[in-house]
């Protein structure tokens, strides 16, 4: 999955793989952590900004209930493999699911967070 940044803060321009950086929630921001895997230009930069904590805490459930289920798949022969016992419809259904998702998440901006 794809993790963007903030529209009106970085404006979705840092793009990065979820499964190989950080997410850190500082106070009231969302910070993109270190990775040895990933190329640094993201290091150390702010992702989203919200008015309160409480607010930044939230939008970082709403990255762990996006993440929630999404398999780390690397190649389609992968998908495929785990899916082709299940049956063609569970496979379709699977993939429908994945196109549907998009497989990114943008964190939203403030006036989007409920709390």
């Amino acid at each position: 999955m794809r993790i963007l940044s903030q529209e009106g803060l970085r404006d979705g321009i840092i793009d990065v793989p979820y499964e190989q950086v950080s997410i850190e929630q500082k106070e009231n921001e969302i910070w993109c952590g270190y990775s040895s895997t990933m190329d640094r230009h993201c290091v150390g930069k702010c992702f989203a900004k919200y008015s309160t904590e409480v607010k930044a805490r939230k939008a970082m459930e709403m990255l762990r209930e996006e993440y929630t289920g999404m398999p780390n798949i690397r190649r389609m022969d992968d998908l495929y493999g785990r899916f082709k016992h299940t049956g063609k419809k569970d496979f379709e259904l699977f993939i429908e699911h994945m196109v549907l998702k998009k497989c990114y998440f943008q964190f939203p901006t403030d006036d989007e967070v409920e709390i």
